[in-house]
């Protein structure tokens, strides 16, 4: 089973592309330089790579400063840019709970050497 989650991963990177990578980015609390680590290990090129984390990247820092902004003004707007975020992040779990099972679908065999003989076919 630990054997085909690379595969896994890999079949999810394939069909949404930069898209993990920007969804990632947006979730609180997920370590940055994990992602980048696991995303250098897929087929993620790396100006998508950059692309998609500039993007994903501004929603949670706009949203943390209008939030510290907020705590000076009005509590309200804190209260209210958190509970959008709340609401972004499940919504990003919903999408993700939906699309497992098109993720989860048929997974490439990988051969004991590590490769992809249905890659190797063209």
């Amino acid at each position: 089973m630990a054997r085909r989650q690379p595969a896994r991963l890999d079949h999810m990177v394939d069909t949404m592309g930069g898209r993990v990578v920007f969804w990632t980015r947006i979730m609180p609390g997920v370590n940055f330089d994990w992602i980048s680590f696991v995303a250098g290990m897929t087929s993620v090129r790396f100006r998508v790579f950059i692309f998609y984390s500039f993007l994903g990247m501004i929603p949670p820092c706009a949203t943390t400063v209008v939030m510290g902004d907020g705590l000076n003004r009005d509590p309200r707007i804190t209260l209210a840019m958190g509970g959008l975020w709340v609401t972004a992040i499940l919504a990003t779990a919903a999408y993700f709970w939906t699309r497992r099972k098109h993720w989860a679908g048929p997974v490439p065999v990988i051969a004991e050497s590590g490769v992809n003989p249905e890659a190797e076919l063209g």
